[in-house]
């Protein structure tokens, strides 16, 4: 095992381009979840089990959620979404990973919800934050070549990766479900977006449950995010110019799953109340010697906590402010 595998051992416990869901991968078993915080009402049934998405109770809904009265939620980073709602929203929606055993996948994840405009949407954006990008694993050379000695795109791997995924969901007042309508995937420098078509959900892409919790690809080194092996071997790893022609990516080794996890502590909070700025890592192995903090929204670079800063990935600002948080 290599160090940075036993970094990661310590760190880590409309469809999508026309593709449908036939790849070979067994759909993994409904992950354990963080249940909702039990207040009044939090042993209601289920009054639609079978359908898409789920039900968090009468206590998360529209109604509660956006409140502005006297009744309305505790809402800490001031962005119109009561914590209650924000917590137990992206709980329950973490999206799983498929990944390659060869793979570093060692990460410190955090995240941000915040309400969609005006509308009764909520989008949860879940950033994952590797500690390293390890570059393109098949035809690195061709890679190379073909972006002009990565002139019109990257190759090489870097200190720091923040790849991430952003779910918008919306409440479904016939079954009382909060169900997944749009899915951004970060891929190198832009997005796949998953939108829904015959169904309420998004198609192309695996769930845990349908409409809840998508089970995302990842590319191996370069870590960009794809609804399914399929499109995973059809995109690309240098991104710019090269993205219309060449394939880099890769996820024909990907066997292996892991969960994020969203608990409270973990919400960078809004532009108007930044609840989580800069942060020490978790990991033993970046406390000893202490290793630079992250910033989330002061820093327009992330460098995955590592002392070497020569190399570094964009910063989590820029997803931030993208998703208008």
């Amino acid at each position: 095992m290599s160090l940075r595998q036993s970094i990661c051992a310590i760190s880590c416990s409309a469809a999508f381009l026309s593709t449908a869901c036939s790849d070979s991968a067994v759909e993994p078993a409904e992950h354990d979840r963080v249940i909702s915080y039990c207040v009044a009402g939090c042993l209601e049934t289920d009054p639609s089990p079978k359908a898409p998405g789920v039900f968090l109770t009468s206590a998360v809904t529209p109604f509660k959620c956006f409140a502005t009265g006297p009744t309305k939620y505790t809402d800490r980073d001031q962005d119109g979404v009561g914590d209650r709602c924000e917590n137990d929203i992206a709980a329950r929606f973490v999206p799983t990973f498929r990944y390659s055993d060869n793979d570093d996948i060692g990460h410190e994840s955090y995240w941000a919800a915040n309400r969609v405009g005006t509308t009764n949407y909520i989008r949860v954006l879940y950033m994952i934050n590797y500690y390293f990008d390890e570059g393109v694993q098949q035809n690195y050379t061709l890679c190379t070549l073909t972006s002009l000695w990565q002139t019109l795109g990257e190759c090489d791997g870097h200190h720091g990766d923040s790849e991430h995924v952003a779910l918008t969901v919306f409440y479904d007042l016939a079954t009382e479900h909060w169900v997944v309508n749009t899915i951004h995937l970060s891929h190198h420098t832009n997005y796949l977006i998953g939108q829904p078509t015959s169904q309420s959900y998004p198609t192309g892409i695996l769930y845990n449950k349908p409409g809840l919790g998508p089970v995302i690809w990842v590319a191996e080194g370069k870590h960009a995010n794809y609804p399914s092996q399929a499109t995973c071997e059809a995109g690309t790893g240098g991104g710019f110019l090269i993205d219309a022609i060449f394939s880099y990516d890769t996820c024909g080794n990907n066997n292996s799953f892991f969960t994020l996890t969203a608990p409270a502590s973990r919400n960078v909070g809004s532009a108007r109340v930044r609840s989580i700025d800069c942060v020490l890592s978790q990991n033993p192995f970046y406390q000893d010697p202490p290793h630079p903090q992250e910033c989330f929204w002061s820093n327009a670079k992330f460098t995955g906590w590592q002392l070497d800063q020569t190399t570094w990935a964009t910063g989590n600002r820029k997803a931030l402010d993208f998703f208008k948080f």
